[in-house]
Order: structure tokens, then C-alpha cells, then sequence
């Protein structure tokens, strides 16, 4: 006779078992939300202040929206995890935060003595201790019986680590520095791999050679597929979209992947997502807003209107955050923006750790700041209006101009050594290719090196006579290649680090 169907027993002879059984007690049922109840009332934002992380969400809160019940109140649990400055959370790029799925355990990204580490606390501690064998990890991720952690490490290698004891075993090489893992109910660990149509891979949890999942839809923009969330049904692969090469968050997309098919459908504009088993989609827009949706897990498809939970989630460079939810509804998070509504500002450092603006005001979307021989100039690429270009500011408080219009993508500024030429890379097709021109703005864009593979970073040796570049092909490889008096380079590549 309960109201709640979960309150029920699930068949006759359940209860017919239950009357026989002297020691049957009734269970204590869970609470549910007011029906109707203002959500930003529930979920107001945190203050940023002090707080490292912030536990905003019970899984009851979810199935409060499924099954609202007007006579009984809602509660939830906010409280900040406090962090011994020992302990505290590594500053390097990368997803930081895993909660195990009963929610009583965490596994964070911490700062070694000479790099990451991975660091344990169970919830009814208040210290973390270090995960042996995980000095350099990153992304890490919990299995889905809570007894290993799947990480990152140094190497290109995905490797998975009993928090009983004994050292991690190497599951996969991944060949390129991904963005993100899961492990999935199905037995098989989801990345972003190095296989062509730059889709999500998998691979099984004992280790194999990895197989492709998704291929990015070229017709629709899609270059990189990041970020995989597996769902734990088996069904399918919630992950995030990246289109036409860009670095702006807003145009993202979260998409989900059906693992019977191999297809794949946008679900929702968004950075990164996580899968709530209320039956909820939880994700981040690109200024930092925790948004909840429900989600069919069986039909892969959205059936409800999104609802904002909490503001102003710390989003970093390629859709980093921290973002973790429990099977049982824990969620933890972090708060907190570089600048205001989630940009950059540039700053000098001092040698003592002080930091002070250039131009107090001047906020974007940063990357890669490239300062002049002379220290006069800073170069930087800025996404703006669905495209990244490379502008350079005169320092401290002087102008900004525009340098780059080859494409809708221009990035890793590099400086000549006598300060007159900046190199860059731009997308032209399948790849970056790299380019030069002046650094006063005049003149075109000249060609410099069109390389069948991804270039990366660029650098010229300081006597000006030779080119030294990454290209991404199998992993990362250093070439060099010798500068002539016109600015031209050799044809021929000499290998510095190829392995």
C-alpha cells in the first residue's frame, strides 16, 4: 500500500517471505522533493572563497524531480572539503577528481614531490594518502565495482591501480595525450585514441590493443570526440564533441554514441557531461553552469527540459573541470574562474610567486603567451567569435592588433630571434601548417612548412639557423629542419626525438 513504488515489495512472493520471516524489519525509505519546488532555491551557488571542493547533490535530490512528493520536504547536503596544503590539488592540466560509486571514497590528482600523484581519502578521514605507483597521473577513474583506479600516466600509457595494494598494471598505450577516460560496465576502459577518424577507442580491461568506438562526423564539423562517460548499462558512451578544430568552448557539443550500432547523435550544447543514475544527464556549459536533464538510458535520448544547478564550476583549456557523481548521488566539484566569466588574464610572475596584470581590464580566451626577444611584445592566441587568432599587445598597456586572418584557427605563436617574424600555426585542411609573418603586421602570411602530420609546437634556435617543430604522429616527434638566408627551410627534416 506504500505510495512509492521502490517503498513496495517487488512481487508476491516477496511478501509472502517477508510474513514468515520474524527478523523482517520495513525499510527506512528515502526522502523526496517538494513537488513544484523553485530548483534555484535548492541549488544556490557556493562562494568560491577558501572552498577546494564543494558536495552539492544526493542522489535523492535526482528522484526528487522523477517523483515529487508535495508532504515531504527535500533535504540537501552542502559542506566543503577541506585539503592540508600537503595534500592539496595538482595546478597541471587535466580532469583531478573521481568519487568511488558508493560514494564514500575519493581520488584526486595531488602534487608530488617532483610531479602528480594520485591521492586517496575515504570520506570519514581527514587525510589522503598516496596511491603507490601513480607519480605523473592523470584523469583518474574509478571501476565500476570501486575496487581499482583507472588513471594517465606518463609514457602514453593507460594503467589501472588496486587500492588494495600492488603495483599499477599497464592496460593500454594510447599514443597521444588524451582527454579523458572511463571504465565501463562491460568490461572495457573508453578513451580518446590515436586511430584514424580521431574517435574514442576502447579497450579491454585485462589490456589488448585498442579499438575504435566513434569516428568524428566530418560532414558536420567534428574533429576530435573528447571526454568519454560510460554509461553503466552497457548501452552506450556519453562524450564530448569538438568541431572545426576549435578551442571555444562554446561551440561544443555533448553527444552520446549507441555501442550496438557504432552511431552517434548530439545530444545537448555543452563541455563535458556526467551520467547520474537517477536517470539524470549532468553537464557543464562553457561558462562554468551545472546543468541537469533527464536522460533515458535505455533509449539514449533526452526527455525532459534542462534545469541550471549550480554556477560558476572552475572550466579550464579543452574542457578541463573537476566533476564527479556517485552511483549513490554524491557529487563533488570545483568552483572558481580564471578572471571574470571564466577568461584569462595575463600576468607577470615575480621569481617570489607575485603576480601582477599587464593591462588591468584586459580579459579573453588565452593560450599559448609568447613574449618578444626584447620583452617588449607579447604574442597570444585569443578565441573570440567562433575562431582563435593570434593577436600581438605592446606592453605593458599599449595596443592590441590583430596578425593572423588564414583561417579560422591560428595558434602557438613563436618569435624569430631578432623579433621580426612570428611564426604560427594554421589550419588549412586536415592539419596546422606553419606559417610567418611580420611582426609589426605588415606584409602577407608566407607559407613556412606544410607537414602531412599535426604540427605542434614550434621553436628556432637561437642563432636563428634552424626550425625545431613537434608533429603528432606516432606519439610526439622533434624534428629539425636548417633556416636560409630568405627565410626558407630545408625539405629534407633531420629526427631529433622519434621514439
Amino acid at each position: 500500500m506504500e505510495k512509492l513504488a521502490a517503498d513496495r515489495f517487488g512481487s508476491a512472493a516477496k511478501f509472502a517471505e517477508a510474513l514468515t520471516n520474524p527478523a523482517f524489519t520495513l525499510p527506512q525509505t528515502g526522502v523526496t522533493s517538494v513537488a513544484g519546488a523553485p530548483v534555484r532555491g535548492l541549488w544556490n551557488p557556493l562562494s568560491a572563497g577558501v572552498t577546494v571542493f564543494a558536495a552539492a547533490m544526493t542522489l535523492a535530490a535526482l528522484w526528487g524531480w522523477l517523483r515529487p512528493q508535495p508532504e515531504v520536504p527535500m533535504p540537501v547536503s552542502r559542506y566543503s572539503v577541506a585539503i592540508p596544503e600537503e595534500e592539496a590539488l595538482f595546478t597541471g592540466f587535466g580532469s583531478r577528481v573521481a568519487v568511488s560509486p558508493d560514494g564514500s571514497r575519493l581520488v584526486y590528482v595531488g602534487a608530488g614531490e617532483q610531479n602528480s600523484r594520485l591521492l586517496v581519502r575515504d570520506l570519514d578521514q581527514l587525510h589522503a594518502t598516496p596511491l603507490a605507483g601513480t607519480e605523473g597521473a592523470q584523469h583518474p577513474f574509478f571501476s565500476p565495482d570501486g575496487s581499482r583506479v583507472g588513471f594517465f600516466a606518463q609514457g602514453y600509457e593507460w594503467r589501472a591501480a588496486s587500492l588494495g595494494g600492488g603495483p599499477p598494471i599497464t592496460i593500454a598505450d594510447s599514443g597521444i595525450d588524451p582527454m579523458g577516460g572511463s571504465w565501463g560496465s562491460d568490461g572495457y576502459l573508453y578513451f580518446d585514441g590515436d586511430l584514424p577518424g580521431n574517435g574514442l577507442v576502447r579497450v579491454a580491461e585485462g589490456g589488448g590493443t585498442p579499438e575504435a568506438v566513434t569516428m568524428t562526423d566530418t560532414t558536420q564539423g567534428e574533429t576530435a570526440h573528447f571526454w568519454p562517460e560510460a554509461l553503466p548499462g552497457g548501452r552506450g558512451v556519453v562524450f564530448s564533441v569538438r568541431r572545426n578544430g576549435n578551442v571555444n568552448l562554446t561551440e561544443w557539443d555533448i553527444a552520446v554514441a549507441d555501442l550496438a550500432t557504432g552511431t552517434h547523435s548530439v545530444l545537448v550544447r555543452g563541455v563535458r557531461a556526467r551520467y547520474a543514475e537517477s536517470g539524470h544527464l549532468l553537464y557543464v556549459t562553457a561558462d562554468g553552469t551545472l546543468m541537469v536533464v533527464p536522460f533515458d538510458e535505455t533509449r539514449l535520448a533526452l526527455t525532459g527540459d534542462a534545469v541550471a544547478l549550480v554556477e560558476g564550476l572552475r572550466v579550464g583549456a579543452l574542457g578541463t573541470l573537476d566533476l564527479a557523481v556517485s552511483a549513490t548521488g554524491t557529487l563533488f566539484y570545483t568552483t572558481g574562474s580564471v578572471g571574470e566569466g571564466g577568461l584569462a588574464e595575463v600576468v607577470w610572475v615575480t621569481r617570489d610567486g607575485t603576480a601582477e596584470e599587464i593591462d588591468p581590464g584586459w580579459t579573453g580566451d588565452f593560450l599559448w603567451p609568447t613574449l618578444s626577444p626584447d620583452g617588449t611584445q607579447l604574442a597570444v592566441s585569443i578565441s573570440a567569435n567562433n575562431e582563435q587568432q593570434v593577436w600581438i599587445k605592446e606592453l605593458d598597456r599599449g595596443p592590441l592588433a590583430k596578425l593572423t586572418f588564414t583561417s579560422t584557427q591560428a595558434q602557438r605563436p613563436a618569435w624569430t630571434p631578432d623579433g621580426r617574424w612570428v611564426a604560427f600555426g594554421s589550419r588549412s585542411g586536415v592539419g596546422l601548417d606553419l606559417y610567418m609573418r611580420s611582426g609589426d603586421g605588415t606584409g602577407q602570411a608566407e607559407l613556412l612548412l606544410d607537414e602531412e602530420q599535426n604540427l605542434g609546437e614550434v621553436t628556432f634556435s637561437s642563432d636563428g639557423e634552424w626550425l625545431v617543430y613537434r608533429i603528432n604522429k606516432n606519439g610526439r616527434d622533434l624534428y629539425a629542419r636548417r633556416i636560409g638566408v630568405d627565410m626558407g627551410v630545408d625539405s629534407v627534416p633531420v629526427p631529433l626525438v622519434t621514439t
